[in-house]
């Protein structure tokens, strides 16, 4: 007989997600606009990724469930917080801000994570508001978000970023440790 937890919310807490809706697609397209002089300002976009990530580190440890509390259990006992710690903010930055509505974890293992993101919110609002130069300027949010969780969360990382596809918006992120015994 399975037996249920019902005193633990494995759910993400509904202040969250709430916490991180300015950094919704339509949020950071805004802030580009608003503080680009001409055009997409690549450091604009990156900006804007380090205030998301930022934002997803500081909601994600406020409002703790029960995978979260395990998980910071776990890497505590054993002393590996990669790739677990890090995936589980990856996780909270990608679903509350809904910046890829599809996404595929490809690996996550002791030797990194591999994520792609085939549809990407952020670069659809921007090829929308900058048609000719909007998609090549957003691969900078989401760099400068995943090297801001990295630095947030305390771990040595390195991050690395391809365009799999030029316009069309499938890109793959890839986050390695920097020093590996193995």
């Amino acid at each position: 007989m399975v037996k249920s937890y019902p005193e633990y919310s494995y759910d993400l807490a509904d202040e969250l997600i709430e916490a991180m809706a300015p950094y919704r697609a339509d949020g950071v397209v805004a802030l580009v606009k608003e503080k680009s002089l001409a055009g997409p300002d690549p450091e604009v976009f990156r900006e804007a990724g380090e205030r998301a990530a930022s934002a997803a580190v500081e909601a994600g440890k406020t409002y703790r469930d029960r995978t979260g509390e395990m998980i910071d259990l776990v890497a505590a006992k054993t002393g590996l917080a990669f790739p677990t710690v890090m995936q589980r903010y990856l996780e909270i930055w990608l679903l509350c801000t809904g910046l890829a509505e599809k996404w595929q974890l490809k690996q996550a293992t002791l030797r990194g994570i591999v994520y792609e993101v085939a549809q990407c919110a952020v670069r659809e609002r921007a090829g929308q508001e900058w048609p000719l130069t909007g998609t090549a300027a957003c691969g900078r949010y989401c760099e400068g978000a995943l090297e801001t969780m990295v630095a947030k969360l305390g771990l040595d990382l390195g991050v690395e970023r391809e365009d799999l596809d030029g316009q069309q918006g499938l890109c793959r992120f890839t986050i390695t440790p920097r020093q590996c015994s193995f």
